[in-house]
């Protein structure tokens, strides 16, 4: 599993580990919050496909919290288009809202997780899918009509960390592939920021009716089995 200083190795006989947590995080657009409890008013979120999308954050963890295994988002969308491309990005904040990245195959600034769909394949395969791995068919192409809302399931991959009290989780909904914000460490500085003008002419218009995602999280793991 990674640390933010390294890797500590640590085995398992089955996956998803049994004793996992499961945690739905609900997407609050007042204030872009991340949080367990379901917000108070339903609400919609507007973006620009070929902007940065929207962030959703939770508050500073209050302890140190081990995150482990497949991830799932449901999310309401429209587009003003006839097909629309989402791209889910997991991301670890630090308290002064630095993210966390690392090596991945290609990057050497990859975030802790990422998912992607297009909306026109949304169907999914009820017996092979689960609630938190969504299943695509893949063998029908399901072109959206512009305005109509639309229930999408997106699988985000599995990741293994533990992140440190104090730090943020985030979610961020974009219309296209995550790019590293900055070569020397990007800062979240202003997570309103990612919330674009919905006027665009040039680029599709995401319109996010905002639900949730299901994370796996082992709480308290750490110290009993994970070693530093």
């Amino acid at each position: 599993m990674r640390h933010l200083d390294g890797f500590v190795e640590r085995h398992e006989a089955d996956w998803p580990i049994p004793r996992t947590r499961w945690t739905n995080f609900h997407l609050d657009p007042d204030g872009h919050a991340l949080a367990e409890k379901p917000p108070g008013a339903a609400g919609k979120v507007a973006f620009a496909a070929l902007g940065d999308g929207v962030t959703f954050l939770t508050p500073p963890l209050e302890a140190q919290t081990e995150i482990t295994g497949p991830i799932a988002a449901k999310l309401n969308v429209s587009s003003s288009t006839r097909d629309a491309d989402l791209f889910l990005v997991l991301r670890v904040l630090s308290p002064n809202l630095k993210e966390v990245v690392y090596q991945g195959a290609l990057d050497p600034h990859t975030p802790i997780a990422q998912g992607w769909l297009r909306a026109s394949h949304r169907k999914l395969d009820a017996k092979l899918g689960r609630p938190y791995r969504p299943y695509h068919t893949h063998d029908e192409v399901q072109p959206l009509k512009p305005g109509q809302v639309y229930e999408l399931d997106v699988e985000i991959w599995p990741t293994s960390i533990v992140v440190p009290a104090g730090y943020r989780i985030a979610l961020s909904v974009r219309g296209r592939d995550y790019v590293y914000p900055g070569g020397s460490g990007g800062r979240l500085s202003r997570p309103r920021q990612f919330r674009a003008a919905a006027g665009d002419p040039a680029a599709e218009v995401g319109n996010l009716r905002c639900r949730g995602f299901t994370s796996p999280r082992l709480r308290g793991e750490v110290a009993a089995e994970g070693g530093g």
